[in-house]
């Protein structure tokens, strides 16, 4: 397999069908009625050492729409073009008991038309024939997640991956309001929002501040042992929520 172009990265994306074990494709596991999707929250919730299938469901699909959008957009800004990620032409590296952590495009080869070099093109790639998908599947599950939480995680893994791919890019915080924007205005599209995206101090060695997404459903990790509440929950006020990210930010390690 080879490597996909995308912007600064890395970011885990291959091309070709990977036949390992922990490699799944991604219609087989999101296909109804495959036992698999399920098997992976049970593994995934018995982990995470917590029992209530909505904190599992809720994590897992935050990890897999941000592992999609990170190469959806990253590729969109680092290559001019993302790959296709419908659900027949992706597999996903996901061990029972973990999240996915790495991505495979079967077939990266540009097709007349595809509009994959268009933001609009990207979206319902990643939106109409992946994501859509696996929020349906996961809907069908029943473990107490609405439709619109469901989708307003999905939002919020998008607006974090535009978010990160300016940056890595190196591309001004206007670029990401203003491509975020776009994407959540587009017509037809699930997403509910946008969410907002709060101005963060600079942490230490930086010279400018960052971008950092509030989400608009909870994650639920608070529920997990030991854990508490996200710096970008929608339980904090913007205010508040800024100033725990930016004391995140700041307790990060730095490098150079």
């Amino acid at each position: 397999m080879t490597t996909l172009p995308v912007a600064a990265g890395p970011f885990p994306v291959r091309a070709g069908r990977p036949r390992d074990d922990d490699w799944i494709p991604a219609d087989n596991l999101l296909e109804p009625g495959s036992p698999l999707l399920e098997e992976r929250l049970l593994a995934f919730g018995k982990r995470l050492g917590t029992t209530r299938a909505a904190v599992a469901l809720s994590l897992l699909l935050e990890a897999y729409t941000g592992l999609l959008a990170s190469v959806a957009f990253g590729s969109l800004l680092g290559a001019g073009r993302a790959p296709e990620l419908a659900v027949g032409n992706v597999s996903v590296r996901l061990e029972s008991g973990g999240v996915p952590d790495a991505l495979a495009v079967h077939d990266p080869t540009p097709r007349a038309g595809d509009r994959l070099d268009r933001l609009e093109g990207v979206a319902a790639s990643l939106l109409d024939r992946h994501l859509g998908v696996l929020v349906a599947r996961l809907g069908a599950v029943r473990a107490g997640r609405g439709r619109r939480a469901l989708w307003g995680l999905v939002a919020g893994g998008c607006a974090a991956a535009v978010v990160d791919a300016v940056e890595r890019a190196g591309g001004p915080p206007q670029q990401a309001r203003a491509l975020t924007e776009a994407l959540f205005a587009l017509p037809g599209s699930p997403l509910p929002g946008p969410p907002r995206l709060l101005e963060v101090a600079p942490g230490r060695r930086a010279t400018a501040g960052r971008l950092v997404r509030k989400r608009l459903s909870c994650c639920l990790s608070y529920a997990l042992p030991g854990c508490d509440y996200c710096a970008t929950c929608p339980v904090w006020s913007d205010q508040r929520a800024a100033e725990l990210a930016a004391a995140r930010l700041a307790a990060l390690p730095t490098h150079g």
